[in-house]
């Protein structure tokens, strides 16, 4: 083991250097770095991930699991602190030795990286659904299980840059509707949060659930148009 360790610690600490990343934490055999973007942060991963793949293990290489995310965070005596540090952590967590996964902000400044959507789940002490993606590397295995978190449900929902603010009344009557009703119609005028309404709504019922999907109806002007568009939107093939 202390053979294999010093193989992954020099593989880890010499792809951060060159992707200009800072190590602020260690415990154990894990990384914690910081990196000036994203593209920066997932191109080290990337090169990670095929550096411990092609590494000479003494014995049975390492699989390690790695967690991209983006947000603020505070600094003290050259560590950073705070929720978004947190998340990162539960990211990683949910991923399996040799998977690299990234949160939807992440994904959002990830440029021209190949990943692939996750789905909805929860992670541990962060009760809003995230959606989580993967980050394809060339050459290797990128097919794993599923996540390991604790709920999660399939569709093709993604998660809001921002949370929804002042609309509790109207998730606790729709909440109590959606428990009662397979269909729950929100309608009012343009742009007050109709949508925003359902998305947030939708995100909490995908956990219990089997999965969400958003289906955009606006240019179907018939019946006919609804259904096609509904089988197109979950992806249902029809003979």
């Amino acid at each position: 083991m202390r053979a294999a360790l010093e193989t992954h610690d020099g593989v880890m600490r010499s792809v951060i250097t060159a992707h200009g990343g800072y190590v602020f934490s260690t415990a154990g055999d894990s990384f914690a770095a910081a990196f000036g973007s994203v593209p920066a942060a997932l191109g080290c991963a990337a090169a990670a991930q095929q550096g411990l793949s092609s590494a000479a293990w003494a014995g049975d290489p390492i699989q390690v699991r790695m967690g991209v995310h983006v947000g603020e965070a505070d600094e003290r005596d050259g560590d950073y602190f705070g929720a978004e540090v947190s998340r990162t952590a539960r990211v990683m967590g949910a991923a399996h030795g040799g998977q690299v996964v990234l949160t939807e902000a992440a994904r959002l400044l990830a440029g021209s990286a190949n990943v692939v959507p996750l789905g909805l789940t929860v992670l541990k002490d962060f009760p809003e659904p995230a959606s989580l993606h993967q980050l394809v590397i060339e050459g290797l295995v990128n097919e794993f299980p599923p996540l390991q978190t604790t709920k999660g449900g399939r569709g093709n929902l993604r998660s809001m840059p921002s949370p929804l603010v002042g609309r509790e009344r109207e998730l606790q009557r729709c909440r109590r509707m959606l428990d009662e009703a397979r269909l729950v119609t929100v309608t009012g005028v343009g742009g007050v949060g109709k949508t925003r309404l359902a998305h947030r709504l939708a995100e909490e019922a995908a956990v219990e659930a089997d999965g969400a999907w958003f289906i955009e109806l606006a240019a179907a002007g018939d019946i006919e148009s609804v259904l096609h568009t509904v089988i197109a939107g979950l992806g249902v093939q029809v003979s």
